[in-house]
């Protein structure tokens, strides 16, 4: 069994309020038996001002040193997606139901796809991320939707059960050489322009 973990920092190309306080919401997506499942995590961006204008990285969880662990894989069960969505937080009193239905449409469009035969595409779970809108109360300063982004990898768990030409025999714990996707993210919406990168690796359980 291997476990992915990620790691973040925030480009901010435009500002929505001059003070952006980010949060990620992340969906990690694995599929085990024809079940597909949802993990859901999320990491607070703190803007370093006035030291660092432009930059963010998270507040505690999904830092370099603390990264999150989203998802468990293996060789049979190798499926492995995400998607996150990136707001900027303000005064929201349902954020725990907008969490949940974010996970809930992304979780229903990808088991209508592996239902079919399938696998879950990236526009899919794009699409299923991407449909819920955040509690919007008139007159109030709500939580705000810059953008959602989604990648799929489908079969990296068969390519991490491959023997590792540095580390064998594999070492429990351990971060497995090679393993490391990185990306990046651009989320664009609400008045703002974010870029995120995104490391992903997986060590073995």
């Amino acid at each position: 069994m291997f476990n992915v973990t990620m790691k973040f920092e925030r480009s901010i190309e435009k500002e929505q309020e001059g003070f952006d306080e980010g949060e990620l919401q992340i969906a990690g997506i694995t599929i085990i038996d024809r079940v597909v499942t949802v993990n859901m995590q999320t990491v607070s961006l703190k803007q370093l001002r006035p030291f660092d204008y432009r930059n963010s990285w998270p507040d505690h969880l999904g830092t370099y040193r603390n990264p999150v662990r989203i998802a468990s894989i293996t060789g049979e069960n190798p499926y492995f997606a995400y998607v996150i969505r990136a707001i900027e937080r303000d005064n929201s009193n349902d954020r725990a139901g907008d969490l949940q239905r974010f996970s809930e449409s992304i979780r229903r469009s990808a088991q209508l796809v592996v239902d079919g035969r399938g696998l879950p595409t990236v526009d899919t779970i794009w699409l299923g991320g991407n449909a819920p809108n955040l509690s919007d109360r008139i007159w109030r300063d709500d939580d705000d939707k810059i953008g959602v982004s989604a990648r799929t990898y489908v079969d990296y768990g068969i390519i991490l059960s491959q023997p590792n030409p540095i580390i064998d025999p594999p070492r429990p714990g351990s971060r497995i050489p090679g393993s490391s996707q990185a990306t990046e993210l651009l989320f664009s919406g609400d008045g703002a322009v974010w870029r995120i990168q995104v490391d992903t690796e997986a060590s073995w359980a």
